[in-house]
């Protein structure tokens, strides 16, 4: 997750430096990731705090809402939380959490409700949350860059620690 919003960040300000070499411009990125790491840590806590709460809201609504839809319709798909128990029961291989709970007849509609409410939660999340967060980031990325360009002294930090760095700060 870090590396991808690393890169996002290096490619926005690669845009917003739109008046140097495009080299020169991800060079500069990669040394304010690291330059301004508080930052940046602090924003991915955000970005997994945003993912958890999402998590539990729109996961949670949606599990809840096949949980409902499972109850209503509780006589209509017995028989087939009944198949879906006995094919768990008789299943050779290894037994986890999963498959002892799918045994129980009762407990199958929550596992399809919670299995449901991840799937929609990971499209909505994608499509929508992600995006969102991402662009919290880019813009706390952007503004600590403009008041702290990196100057050709500041590419020492990344030159000492990364070979393929230092090379190609010394082709630019």
């Amino acid at each position: 997750m870090i590396v991808s919003y690393l890169c996002d960040c290096c490619l926005g300000w690669v845009f917003f430096r739109k008046d140097v070499k495009a080299a020169k411009a991800t060079c500069e990125g990669a040394v304010l990731f690291f330059k301004h790491g508080k930052t940046f840590a602090k924003n991915m806590g955000r970005v997994f705090g945003m993912g958890i709460v999402s998590l539990l809201a729109i996961g949670g609504v949606f599990a809840g809402i096949f949980y409902l839809i499972f109850k209503a319709n509780a006589a209509a798909l017995a028989p087939l939380m009944t198949k879906i128990s006995e094919f768990a029961a008789n299943s050779e291989g290894e037994r986890n959490f999963l498959t002892s709970l799918l045994q129980n007849p009762a407990a199958v509609p929550v596992v399809i409700a919670v299995i449901g409410g991840v799937i929609i939660w990971a499209i909505i999340h994608s499509t929508f949350i992600r995006p969102f967060v991402l662009t919290g980031v880019l813009r706390n990325y952007i503004e600590s860059g403009k008041n702290d360009i990196p100057s050709e002294s500041s590419f020492s930090i990344l030159d000492s620690k990364s070979p393929k760095f230092k090379k190609l700060h010394e082709e630019l």
